[in-house]
């Protein structure tokens, strides 16, 4: 009793759990900012992370296509240990990207996206970004896979756990997913991004028909059992006691 006691004590500062029985989203601020370079139209979705005294990389990296910068993705650990990720992206460029219906690392649908047709695109270390864009709805996402999270999804098993937020008006879900799998145990963040998305900027740059199909957007979180969720906090709330950074595959 002790221990889960110690647990809960501590656990508010990664997950925050709240009285209905469901997690806050990992993040403690969201912002999504639209801004021109050239007159081509870039997406920042910036969030400050809430995982507690666990730190990310300082780290860098650029997004291309065929040679060419076209965003970043980039994280740093600050004073007092605020986390923050940013992604930086040149819509224009992957608007007419051929699209797929894709998943997470470990398998599990995506949060927000769902089903939808989503253009993936990868970075670097295993990065994945995903964009969602039909008539009048888009999602940004993006998928950071930690091998210091190898651990967990070995003791925990295939699960993802993404509950909603709402901040700043920004509408999405961030969490964590993981698996037995090494390389498929990371974090994730989506979110909704219609409302800076310049859509007719796009339909002129020569939006693909398709694209434009109406699709809906999924307001719902991802939360497993209550039991996966307290072996979960439990795993994170010692990643937190020895402040761990998190390492990239």
């Amino acid at each position: 009793m002790k221990l889960i006691v110690k647990s809960l004590l501590v656990t508010p500062a990664l997950l925050l759990l709240v009285s209905c029985g469901g997690s806050k989203a990992m993040v403690d601020d969201v912002k999504v900012e639209p801004r021109f370079v050239d007159n081509d139209l870039h997406i920042t979705l910036s969030a400050d992370l809430g995982i507690g005294a666990v730190t990310l990389p300082n780290i860098v990296l650029p997004i291309t296509k065929h040679g060419d910068e076209i965003g970043y993705v980039r994280m740093v650990s600050g004073i007092n240990a605020k986390n923050t990720l940013e992604v930086d992206l040149n819509v224009a460029t992957v608007s007419t990207a051929q699209t797929q219906v894709s998943e997470l690392p470990n398998g599990d649908i995506l949060p927000l996206i769902g089903t939808n047709d989503v253009i993936v695109i990868p970075v670097s270390n295993e990065i994945t970004v995903y964009v969602a864009i039909s008539d009048g709805n888009a999602a940004l996402g993006i998928a950071i896979p930690f091998k210091t999270l190898d651990s967990l999804g070995a003791k925990i098993g295939q699960v993802s756990m993404f509950p909603m937020f709402n901040m700043n008006n920004v509408v999405g879900a961030a969490g964590l997913y993981m698996s037995k799998t090494a390389g498929e145990n990371g974090f994730g963040i989506f979110a909704d991004v219609s409302s800076v998305l310049d859509f007719d900027m796009l339909v002129n740059l020569g939006l693909r028909p398709d694209l434009q199909a109406e699709q809906s957007l999924e307001y719902s979180s991802i939360i497993p059992s209550r039991r996966t969720e307290r072996k979960i906090n439990k795993e994170l709330y010692y990643l937190n006691r020895k402040r761990a950074q998190l390492k990239l595959n």
